[in-house]
């Protein structure tokens, strides 16, 4: 009696930690904020800063604006649950903290005002001034020297965000292809400095008989990434391809050559064909078992929550049979007893 209800107690403890386990998982959402983005009621300039934080003060997701049909907008794809902080410029919005209660798409319109002289900052398009100096807001002074010195800002460029960038791109010296037969060639970029993160970096790829295309996205400071562009060589020979990147082209070497030939005679196949009842049943078990695993994993891939609830439900069915199975052990070893 005590080990049946030891095995009841221990059975209960396992589906309490998998269902604790299984609604924490399901509990963060995926939800995508968006809307306009103004500074002291103007719209913000492009490339200004947009963050979201946790209430721990976890970075979730960041982006840049962008100008569309002359307003300013942004995009935050976060997963999270909660409340999230949105911030533009590192300043809190105005419209405050936002309580995640379901996923999809939200629209929200945020604004921030401006910093007066003396308050912390993060980029000079939160101060009043223009000019976050050390993260201060400070004054910009004019260069000495005599009189009609221009001023470093005019109207309402202290919206512009101080935003620089600095990178490499590296590619293979030489690299040997074949005609009409496809041909990959890596690219790699080294982010060196980015103040207004994240960035897009575009490298073209200039054969003698195409130009191809691709974009790096979401790169920060210090970033490393490879990208690769596929070509298909049409003449056999020695040429130059140059990968160009903004202000940046690099030379590779690419020779081309026909592939020759090749003929073989295959001598005639005998096929052996052994039953062994043992092997067979194995062999059988462990194919049915990689395949079963390999769906499971590309189910996860697809679709992370139906996985999640398919593994929960396995579970839960291994925990009822065993717990059928101990009680028949139990009911017999008592038959047996009373025999």
């Amino acid at each position: 009696m005590k080990e049946e209800i030891f095995v009841r107690s221990s059975t209960l403890i396992q589906l309490a930690l998998a269902f604790i386990i299984f609604s924490h998982i399901a509990q963060a959402t995926l939800i995508s904020f968006w809307g306009t983005v103004k500074i002291d009621n103007s719209y913000a300039p492009q490339g200004v800063v947009v963050e979201a934080y946790d209430s721990s003060g976890n970075l979730l997701a960041n982006r840049t604006t962008i100008i569309q049909d002359g307003k300013t907008y942004y995009v935050l794809d976060i997963s999270s649950e909660g409340y999230v902080i949105i911030k533009v410029a590192g300043l809190d919005i105005n419209e405050g903290s936002q309580e995640i209660r379901e996923g999809g798409s939200r629209e929200l319109n945020i604004s921030i005002n401006r910093l007066q002289n003396g308050e912390r900052c993060y980029y000079d398009v939160a101060c009043i001034s223009g000019y976050c100096k050390n993260g201060v807001c400070s004054e910009r002074t004019t260069p000495s020297g005599g009189g009609g010195g221009t001023s470093y800002y005019t109207g309402p460029s202290y919206f512009t965000p101080k935003c620089e960038l600095s990178y490499e791109i590296y590619v293979p010296e030489s690299i040997k292809g074949y005609v009409n037969e496809s041909l990959k060639i890596a690219i790699n970029v080294s982010i060196i400095k980015a103040t207004c993160p994240p960035v897009d970096i575009s490298i073209d790829l200039q054969t003698p008989w195409e130009i191809k295309s691709t974009t790096i996205k979401s790169l920060k400071e210090g970033d490393k990434k490879t990208a690769i562009i596929e070509i298909v060589p049409k003449e056999k020979g020695e040429y130059y391809i140059f990968a160009k990147s903004n202000n940046i082209t690099e030379k590779i070497n690419l020779i081309v050559e026909e592939k020759e030939a090749i003929t073989t005679t295959l001598p005639e196949e005998t096929t052996t064909i052994e039953i062994i009842k043992n092997e067979t049943t194995t062999t059988i078990k462990e194919e049915a078992k990689e395949g079963w695993l390999t769906g499971l994993f590309t189910l996860f891939a697809k679709d992370p929550f139906a996985a999640i609830y398919i593994l929960f439900a396995i579970v839960i069915i291994f925990l009822i049979i065993r717990k059928i199975l101990n009680q028949k052990s139990k009911k017999e070893e008592s038959r047996l007893k009373k025999k």
